[in-house]
């Protein structure tokens, strides 16, 4: 067997272990040394229709990639003898039935007289042909070298094997990659169950759903069930039994994270016998905190209309307490009952500020920019907030006087309430807080600290985030600090959060500064404008529109009053005035519903809408704000008249 030391080498070699080009490579070579031919070429097989050489090696020249196609229709005989052959030898090619189709295409140009071509059989089908060609005369062909080519035929059909495994395995890896993208993209992990030895396999992505504490048995998974929804526990253990298809809900906390996941499983069975199951693990988080922020969202605008309503009216009680308040200082002398009034009048302010925090809940708090002294906001904010802290707490306020800024003090002190209560329920056992207002390079910095636990660093950079809330079911809406980071914002301000000197979480406010202002009051024993005017009140609260009927009378004006749209039409269709004055909310249409018509009129009088709410943005008219005293009232349409009577 002169061929068997060739073929022993030709194994040997590495290269029949690398790619199909390598491994075709290293074949073309051991016949062109053993068979003594000037040509050897791979050919495959290509949908019936012919056949395309794939790799061709020529003596004294490096391997190729061929491209060469030959067609059944120009030769059928040659591709009927080599379907079923074992190897086909060819003396005189030219000549031979079976390949002289080939002849003025092929072979004599390229000079070929003889040919021996194996069959290249994958899978018991026909691949192609491995085809050693001579040059030159006719050849005969020993038994050895048609049993050589033949097993060289049949390495190629190894070689042709092990390419297309690796790339059918390259293309599963590559699949396998996709779907495992797919799935964490949508939040998807696989697992199954072994019921003969209770074990689960959980793969990476759901190890991590899990906080890489997995259940290893099914006791172990149950327990899990069972802490997220007990009553599902009785139906898993039955499922499992059963192999019925599972659902069930689980929660996993981890590093201060809710994690909320669906698990999905059905039965594997092996001949009728259930033998364990398999399934996925769905990370729903997204969805839930979207349901979660959905129905905070529907509670908070529920007490947001709740709120404004109550607010509406409650700012008409103010400005009938504060105006009538204020006139009753008039006519009093005595420093005990002056003492009184002026409470009256604190509480009264006081209490208007709350109406502004209601109102915020709605989303309806009206903005009053203004030039303000921070410290004195701020000190008025904090004595409030002495009174919620509990005595397990101590409250460190310090504030530089004089630190002006423009901005709307209900928002100031919103942001200071909302800093210190947040810093009070982060410490439930006690502890410190500091608020500081000092001088900075380019305004005013306002710093709010605690000693608290402070907040995680992976967490910092979501706490100004709407809804977003480490507090979960103990009542935190996640709207506190969105809040605070708007209402600085608003303010030209910047706010960033670290972790402070007394190692827990620092707030720290850059606020622009203004120059100092004081605003100018209005005496109500001032004499009253020189041109007394004729204002029509529309008000459908009997007690502030008496008391504003009152205040401008005693200036002086002619007043008539109206307690609806309906009566205001009236009374602006028979008489001409020079200033409405008129409340955004009546029980049967809107202030800004009255005034609009006033261009309408001949007279076009001037209309100032009186609101507890935002003013529209643009505003055609003056505005009063709710509540309001007498003195404000005055004010404002002697300035309406003033440059009513200027123009």
């Amino acid at each position: 067997m002169k061929y068997a030391e060739p073929l022993r080498r030709l194994v040997r070699d590495a290269r029949l272990g690398q790619s199909l080009d390598e491994a075709l490579d290293a074949i073309g070579q051991a016949a062109l040394d053993f068979l003594g031919v000037a040509r050897v070429s791979a050919w495959r097989l290509e949908s019936g229709s012919g056949i395309r050489c794939i790799r061709l090696r020529e003596l004294g020249a490096d391997p190729t990639p061929g491209g060469q196609f030959l067609a059944v229709a120009h030769c059928p005989s040659y591709f009927q003898a080599i379907e079923g052959a074992r190897v086909l030898g060819v003396e005189d090619a030219l000549r031979d039935p079976r390949t002289s189709g080939l002849a003025q295409g092929y072979l004599i140009p390229l000079g070929v007289g003889a040919l021996l071509d194996a069959p290249i059989v994958v899978g018991g089908r026909l691949y192609g042909v491995l085809c050693h060609e001579h040059v030159g005369e006719p050849r005969p062909w020993s038994d050895n070298e048609k049993r050589f080519a033949a097993s060289l035929g049949d390495l190629a059909a190894l070689a042709v094997a092990s390419e297309q495994r690796r790339l059918a395995q390259e293309a599963l890896r590559s699949r396998e990659q996709e779907m495992r993208f797919a799935l964490q993209a949508a939040g998807v992990a696989d697992w199954s169950y072994d019921r003969l030895s209770d074990e689960f396999r959980w793969s990476e992505d759901a190890r991590a759903m899990l906080a890489e504490r997995p259940p290893a048995d099914l006791q172990g998974l149950l327990r899990v069930i069972g802490a997220s929804e007990p009553s599902a526990v009785a139906h898993a253990a039955a499922a499992w039994e059963s192999g019925e298809e599972i659902t069930a809900d689980l929660q996993v906390s981890h590093g201060g994270r809710e994690t909320f996941l669906i698990l999905r499983g059905r039965g594997r069975r092996d001949l009728g016998t259930l033998i364990g199951m398999t399934g996925v693990l769905i990370d729903v988080t997204p969805t839930r905190e979207a349901e979660r922020r959905l129905a905070r969202t529907d509670r908070l605008k529920s007490l947001g209309l709740l709120s404004s309503a109550v607010a509406h009216d409650f700012n008409n009680n103010l400005t009938a307490i504060m105006s009538a308040a204020e006139f009753l200082q008039l006519g009093v002398e005595a420093e005990e009952e002056a003492e009184l009034l002026e409470m009256i009048l604190t509480g009264g302010e006081n209490a208007a500020r709350l109406t502004r925090r209601l109102l915020s809940f709605g989303g309806r708090v009206p903005t009053r920019p203004r030039p303000m002294d921070l410290s004195v906001s701020i000190g008025r904010t904090c004595d409030l907030l002495r009174r919620l802290l509990p005595r397990n707490i101590l409250f460190d306020v310090k504030a530089v006087p004089g630190r002006w800024m423009v901005g709307d003090p209900g928002a100031c002190e919103q942001l200071v309430m909302n800093l210190v209560l947040n810093a009070r329920d982060a410490m439930p056992s006690g502890g410190r807080i500091r608020v500081e207002l000092s001088e900075a390079e380019d305004g005013s910095r306002l710093v709010v600290e605690d000693d608290g636990p402070g907040i995680p660093d992976e967490l910092r950079e979501r706490v100004f985030e709407p809804y977003f809330t480490t507090r979960g079911d103990a009542g935190g809406t996640g709207l506190g600090l969105s809040i605070v980071r708007d209402a600085v914002e608003s303010m030209g301000g910047l706010i960033k959060v670290d972790t402070g000197d007394l190692g827990g979480t620092r707030f720290t406010m850059e606020l622009p500064s203004s120059e100092p202002s004081v605003e100018a009051g209005w005496r109500l024993d001032e004499s009253p404008p020189a041109r007394p005017q004729s204002v029509l009140v529309v008000d459908d609260d009997p007690a502030v529109r008496r008391l504003v009927v009152r205040g401008l009378r005693g200036d002086g004006h002619r007043v008539v009053s109206a307690s609806s749209v309906a009566e205001a039409k009236a009374c602006l269709g028979v008489e001409s005035f020079d200033v409405v004055l008129c409340d955004q909310v009546l029980h049967d249409g809107s202030g800004t519903e009255v005034l609009a018509g006033l261009a309408r009129l001949a007279s076009t009088p001037d209309g100032v809408l009186v609101t507890g709410y935002e003013a529209p943005d643009p505003c055609a008219w003056a505005v009063l704000p709710k509540p309001f005293g007498v003195r404000e009232l005055r004010r404002l349409v002697a300035e309406t008249v003033a440059a009513r009577t200027s123009g």
